[in-house]
């Protein structure tokens, strides 16, 4: 810990004295660096290394540079220089010609609240060893995603019961009414639970194996209600264009830090 603390304080300024729109900064400095080969690319990056910085138990300072050596494979002189960049990049302030401009709160409002929804699940995204990335496919660190986020158990539990209920009754045609397309993947282990509530709720608690790159930008992509609707398999969540191409971006990345040689 003490060596953590020395080196940060070697950097040239410090992320909790610049945050102001440190995303946008972080962006324009993946891009201009070449890391990236489009704007578009580097907003979604951006994010992605946004929010595991902001859930790291470092430094903000700290995380950034084990974000850069996870994400690029560098080493930590490089994501140390990187950083220095960061920090020292200034972007132009827009012009407000009056107080009622609200878009920025606005912004800000609505990243809150994606946040708070992640903080739901609490257990969610804790590494948990080294394997195969079901998503990039990368052999690396892994986290637990829970297909079917936690803060939406509370909804998405009455949708299978009743579910179950008109498989009971042999109306596969209603059940799928009521599951949507997006969850027609669990009519059979739904016939299997036959009404048990305790299987019912087992359906609830599937998870993946994948990177944190992966699962940053999964929740990063989706909220928490359509990622339960809409992709709760990691097939379906390959079916997101978004994903995809971000999973096909991360397999062409090396593990860098997280890596099982690595960590060996």
């Amino acid at each position: 810990m003490g060596r953590k603390n020395k080196r940060a304080k070697s950097l040239p300024g410090n992320l909790n004295q610049n945050e102001g729109g440190f995303d946008k900064r972080l962006a324009t400095v993946l891009l201009a660096k070449g890391f990236v080969s489009s704007p578009e690319e580097s907003i979604c990056l951006a994010e992605s290394m946004v929010a595991e910085i902001e859930e790291s138990d470092l430094s903000r300072n700290e995380a950034c540079i084990a974000a850069f050596e996870d994400y690029f494979s560098m080493s930590r002189q490089g994501a140390m220089t990187t950083l220095s960049s960061l920090l020292d990049l200034v972007l132009p302030v827009e012009d407000k010609k009056d107080g009622n401009d609200n878009s920025s709160q606005e912004g800000e409002t609505a990243g809150e609240d994606a946040r708070e929804a992640e903080n739901d699940d609490d257990d969610d995204g804790e590494y948990i060893g080294e394997g195969e990335c079901e998503l990039c496919e990368r052999f690396i660190r892994l986290t637990h995603h829970h297909l079917i986020p936690r803060s939406t158990w509370p909804r998405i539990l009455p949708r299978l019961t009743n579910a179950a209920e008109a498989l009971s009754r042999n109306d596969v045609n209603r059940a799928g009414l009521i599951l949507g397309p997006g969850l027609l993947h669990l009519l059979e282990p739904l016939t299997r639970a036959d009404s048990d509530r305790g299987a019912i709720k087992d359906l609830l608690k599937r998870t993946c194996r994948i990177c944190g790159a992966c699962h940053g930008h999964i929740h990063r992509t989706h909220d928490n209600m359509t990622l339960a609707t809409d992709f709760s398999s990691t097939e379906n969540l390959l079916s997101s264009p978004k994903i995809y191409d971000f999973s096909k971006w991360a397999n062409k990345q090396k593990a860098g830090r997280y890596s099982y040689s690595h960590s060996m």
